[in-house]
């Protein structure tokens, strides 16, 4: 793998590892799988529901993760994880062929929409699946 392969391999890391670790909440209570590892989530005030746990990755040549997950989104073999809040959907293109998408368990989620992406949160039973 050259430097520009070794590069682009150390890029998709580090955003996956945003995405599952930094990108969320941190804080103290109940010790629950969210299809990752084991992550200690705070209450955002929302209510207990189920959410749709997913990451897929697709660049040219190459995916990653699960291929239901992006869109068009298909339930069949997606992990379904317990949530104490919000449920989001988050989309981000690096490029016009390289993107990642992510459902996920997000408490205090906010909607954010931009050039090359967005973040969308919802309440409700896998209301991350679709259109959140």
């Amino acid at each position: 793998m050259g430097a520009q392969g070794s590069a682009r391999l150390l890029l998709k890391l580090l955003c996956f590892a945003f995405v599952v670790h930094g990108g969320f909440v941190w804080g103290e209570g109940n010790d629950q799988s969210y299809g990752y590892s084991y992550y200690n989530y705070v209450n955002d005030g929302g209510p207990e529901q189920n959410c749709y746990s997913c990451t897929f990755h697709e660049a040219p040549g190459e995916t990653f993760g699960v291929r239901n997950c992006g869109d068009p989104f298909n339930p069949e073999g997606i992990p379904i994880v317990p949530c104490k809040g919000s449920c989001g959907e988050i989309y981000h293109a690096l490029s016009a062929t390289e993107f990642t998408q992510v459902r996920a368990c997000l408490p205090y989620c906010k909607d954010v929409e931009m050039d090359n992406g967005y973040t969308r949160c919802c309440t409700g039973n896998l209301c991350n699946g679709g259109d959140a």
